[in-house]
């Protein structure tokens, strides 16, 4: 199965133009998904993927209609990429045919949190993308990042700001220390077990960053998918972000 999030990723820190974005989507789909798809359904497509919030669509077919890098059908308006373009394309997005992405799993459903913070929707698209890609230090320092920020989130937005801070520095309290005020469970209740989940996506967020030789396996960061949606679900609500 082909890993749209890890492509997706990728043209979105290479592209700033929609168009060469639309042309990217298209090529990848057409050429590495083998689906179809028409004009009508490109600004939508760029939505969907995270590559743009409300594009212009009447403008954005008009782009790719004039793009001499595809040929849009006049009578069904599907689109394909100009056969001596595809070679360039497969040359700038190598991580569309990369051997790692044999396999494809959302561990966290991205649609889930559409809507909610720009930062958030990034960092799962990030934690999706580079389980895909087998890059599981990676994957787990991101699962450890996010659990941190959403905490913060949810004692900042209830007001208990001083109950994360360390005293006479102004700064916010490390993830273990964050972990420690979830588990006293005050000012701000959670569900029971919440801590103890925190503190196993901690653990394996830490090694991934800091050990000097251990190398995060699939299987780590599988063992944790379950409860991190749980703890991700559950700081998302209190924090009032959905």
């Amino acid at each position: 199965m082909d890993n749209i999030s890890g492509f997706v990723l990728r043209v979105a820190e290479l592209e700033d133009s929609l168009r060469d974005r639309a042309i990217a989507l298209i090529w990848y789909l057409t050429e590495i998904s083998k689906a179809e798809v028409s004009i009508k359904e490109v600004p939508g497509l760029l939505v969907k993927h995270g590559l743009s919030k409300a594009p212009n669509a009447s403008r954005v077919m008009s782009d790719v209609r004039a793009d001499k890098r595809v040929h849009c059908d006049m009578k069904s308006g599907l689109c394909k990429i100009m056969l001596p373009y595809i070679p360039s394309l497969y040359e700038r997005y190598p991580v569309a045919t990369s051997p790692i992405n044999l396999f494809h799993r959302e561990i966290v459903n991205e649609s889930d949190y559409s809507g909610t913070r720009d930062y958030i929707v990034s960092l799962i698209r990030e934690i999706n993308a580079s389980y895909n890609s087998s890059l599981f230090d990676g994957c787990a320092v991101l699962m450890r990042r996010i659990i941190e920020s959403l905490i913060i989130e949810t004692y900042v937005t209830k007001g208990f700001n001083a109950a994360i801070v360390i005293p006479g520095t102004g700064e916010f309290m490390m993830l273990k220390g964050l972990v420690g005020v979830v588990q006293a469970g005050s000012p701000v209740k959670f569900s029971r077990g919440l801590g103890k989940i925190l503190e196993g996506i901690k653990d394996i967020g830490d090694r991934a960053a800091h050990h000097r030789t251990y190398i995060t396996k699939k299987q780590d960061v599988d063992k944790i998918i379950t409860e991190f949606n749980v703890a991700l679900d559950e700081l998302i609500r209190s924090s009032g972000i959905k």
